[in-house]
This record gives structure tokens, sequence and C-alpha cells, in this order.
């Protein structure tokens, strides 16, 4: 005929995987997901260079920017000073 399955439950595989980190010692990726996880100093370090270099990114982006608008908006005027007339 074939071979025969169990009528297994779908949950019943999630949840060994679930009980797995619980019997082998609490360790691997399912384990770390179920459970709260600390980065370490250097990870931190590594984000907040990450984030400090996104941030000054904007800010050079932000300057860029302005200064294009304004060049576009200003681009028709002549800028003279009083004092450069002979």
């Amino acid at each position: 005929m074939g071979i025969r399955r169990k009528n297994r439950n779908s949950c019943t595989g999630i949840r060994n995987l679930l009980d797995y980190g619980k019997r082998v010692g609490r360790s691997g990726t399912v384990t770390a997901v179920n459970t709260v996880v600390h980065a370490t100093f250097f990870q931190k370090v590594i984000i907040c260079a990450f984030a400090g270099f996104l941030a000054a990114a904007l800010i050079q982006w932000a300057k860029v920017f302005v200064e294009g608008a304004d060049d576009a908006l200003n681009k028709g005027y002549a800028h003279h000073s009083v004092m450069s007339k002979p």
C-alpha cells in the first residue's frame, strides 16, 4: 500500500523545538529567541558607532539639501554689497 504515517498535530514540531533548549542545556537560536539575551559591550559599541554614522550622514544630507535649495531659489538674484562698487 504505502508507508503509513502517524497523524501528527502541526504544533508538535514547534513544541519540540521550543523544548529543545530546556533538554540540551538552554543554548541555541531557539532558546535565544525565547529568552532575554543582552548584547555584549563590543556589540553595543558597534551599534552606537553605526547609529552615529547614520546621524552624521543625515545631518550632512540636510546641509547639502538646504544649500542646494537656497542656490536654486536665489539663482536669479545678483548679490552685490555696497562696499564693492567703485
